[in-house]
């Protein structure tokens, strides 16, 4: 019977054998060859590099010129797994500049998707860089991604001014230049922003909040240089909130605080952000604070208003070192995904959480401490997630409860989790 079936599928083996080697004599091409142009394109488009695309011309004359339409273009000098070897090596970037203006000069694709360029910087290649990136700029790229780095801050990367006045940009990620805008910015399109080690004022923060009337996502990273910012109906009676009259973001979904190197002193900016984000009924906010410092916990408070905030849909937490202590009642009447990492939770304010949150389904406890009890009598959740417990004092040894949990959700307790389940009870009431 195998011996029968065997026979059966040479056939078949064989016409794909010849389908196969009549595709290769006709153009010396192989399968992937043999697709479209667009769908090549598209393989190529997601390369990590540019350069990864070039190569692909050496394959056969149907790929040698192919990749000059690519609507891609990723240029990395300097990641973070090679930051010391181009720092160590200073003239690798000649090289770069080399590669990068003998591929702008082949490239035919008139209208770019993405340019990403990530470098070393140094003054003697502002005006290159500029060029580069006015190239970009002429194609009506939608994502530009400027990332540099510096031995020194004495000369920082100032942005050409075309920069600040376009309506292409869908997605604008900055990091490490300088935001020297001569008039108003105008970003009428732009729909998410990410900025990064930049200094802003308060009249920089006006300036982009007024141009970007379309945001949705606004992500900040080791934010510093400004005292903060409220939307201009903010009641005048808060005289440690600095007033400006930036506009209500009406389109604004996510917004997202990072700092690994966050001080105290950066409490009442992250604090006017978050409340110029809720006024713009914001759905998701990221906090990720973390620091070498190790201060009191409650130096730094968060602000009651995102304690009783109702039109977030998913807040995460990720604050080393402080502590999640709100004012008064919690009242999340639409939160559905939570998620504090790092936090020191009691078991009163973790039933404050759940009785704040009538509609949260998920709730995630990464590397928390103090608690010893869960009490959960939430409905709606669905999903409990304890990982790496951390007694900020002591260590447990794991082990398992005897509760049996089927049938009232899901729950996951991480294998790096040092808890002992006879200390921690979750008790489930419904």
């Amino acid at each position: 019977m195998e011996m029968f079936e065997e026979r059966q599928n040479q056939p078949k083996n064989a016409e794909k054998r010849i389908k196969y080697q009549e595709i290769t004599e006709k153009g010396d091409e192989d399968g992937i060859s043999a697709l479209p142009d667009g769908l090549l394109l598209e393989i190529l488009s997601r390369l990590p590099y540019t350069k990864d695309a070039i190569r692909t011309g050496k394959l056969s004359k149907r790929w040698e010129n192919l990749w000059n339409w690519v609507p891609t273009l990723i240029f990395t000098h300097l990641d973070h797994h090679r930051r010391c070897e181009c720092f160590q090596n200073p003239n690798s970037i000649y090289d770069f500049a080399r590669l990068v203006e003998k591929t702008l000069t082949q490239c035919r694709q008139l209208k770019l998707k993405k340019f990403k360029l990530h470098s070393y910087y140094a003054i003697r290649f502002e005006s290159q860089f500029n060029n580069w990136i006015r190239h970009a700029i002429s194609c009506n790229v939608e994502e530009l991604d400027l990332e540099f780095l510096y031995r020194d801050r004495d000369a920082e990367f100032r942005l050409d001014q075309s920069i600040f006045n376009n309506s292409c940009f869908t997605d604008l990620k900055l990091a490490g230049c300088m935001l020297n805008p001569s008039g108003a910015i105008s970003w009428k399109n732009l729909k998410s922003l990410y900025i990064s080690y930049l200094m802003l004022d308060e009249d920089l923060i006006e300036n982009i909040l007024s141009g970007s009337p379309l945001l949705e996502t606004l992500v900040l990273e080791d934010f510093d240089g400004y005292r903060g910012i409220e939307i201009s109906s903010y009641d005048e009676s808060e005289d440690d909130i600095i007033k400006i009259n930036a506009p209500q973001l009406k389109k604004l979904k996510k917004f997202e605080a990072a700092s690994s190197e966050f001080d105290i002193k950066l409490e009442l900016q992250l604090n006017s952000w978050i409340c110029y984000v809720i006024r713009c009924n914001v759905k998701e906010i990221i906090l990720k604070l973390s620091t070498n410092k190790f201060e009191s916990e409650s130096d730094f408070k968060l602000d009651q208003t995102l304690f009783t905030c109702s039109c977030l849909t998913d807040l995460t937490l990720d604050l080393c070192t402080c502590m999640v202590i709100p004012a008064g009642v919690i009242s999340w009447k639409n939160l559905r995904n939570l998620c504090i990492s790092y936090g020191s939770l009691d078991e009163e304010l973790i039933e404050n959480i759940l009785s704040g949150s009538p509609v949260l389904e998920t709730l995630e406890l990464d590397l928390c401490y103090g608690y010893r009890r869960l009490n959960i009598t939430s409905k709606s959740l669905k999903n409990l997630v304890i990982s790496k417990y951390w007694n900020y004092l002591n260590s447990y040894d794991v082990s398992t409860s005897d509760a049996d949990l089927d049938g009232y959700l899901d729950y996951c307790i991480g294998s790096e989790a040092h808890i002992d389940m006879k200390s921690m009870l979750l008790i489930f009431n419904h």
